[in-house]
């Protein structure tokens, strides 16, 4: 099996390197926002956010033609919006996803989470209050 793990950069990056290190697969492939690093993604985004959306169009041909290429079998993100970005790319080519929220959203399921709910083969929060509210998404335990 080949995962695609996608976040962008702090503690969406350091969550997501805890779950890669939890989750078995042949191949183990990175996406992110990273600049000054030890850690180099097989490929880099261009990190934005709801207010500056405009940023985020260099990055559709870019993760279009990477997903073709690598032909992940899951994806899976802790998110912020180039997770969501790349999520709803995969959808559209049918690979599996799983959005896992930050810890950091312990009152209310991200924007992003909201949005990778409708879209995301499964939605997972850190938090298991917030599972309680909202049947979309699922709380299988913390990262942190």
């Amino acid at each position: 099996m080949k995962v695609a793990f996608v976040s962008s950069y702090g503690g969406h990056w350091v969550q997501l390197k805890i779950l890669a290190d939890l989750i078995e697969a042949d191949q183990k492939i990175f996406i992110s926002t990273l600049d000054n690093s030890t850690d180099q993604p097989s490929l880099k985004l261009v990190d934005f956010n709801f207010g500056s959306v405009h940023k985020s169009l260099p990055n559709f041909s870019r993760i279009f033609s990477f997903l073709r290429k690598e032909k992940p079998d899951v994806i899976v993100t802790t998110g912020a919006a180039p997770g969501l970005q790349v999520l709803c790319l995969a959808r559209m080519q049918g690979i599996k996803t799983i959005w896992v929220d930050s810890i950091a959203n312990s009152q209310k399921i991200s924007l992003s989470g909201r949005v990778a709910k409708y879209i995301s083969t499964e939605t997972l929060t850190q938090w298991e209050r917030l599972s309680a509210e909202d049947k979309k998404v699922k709380y299988v335990g913390s990262v942190l």
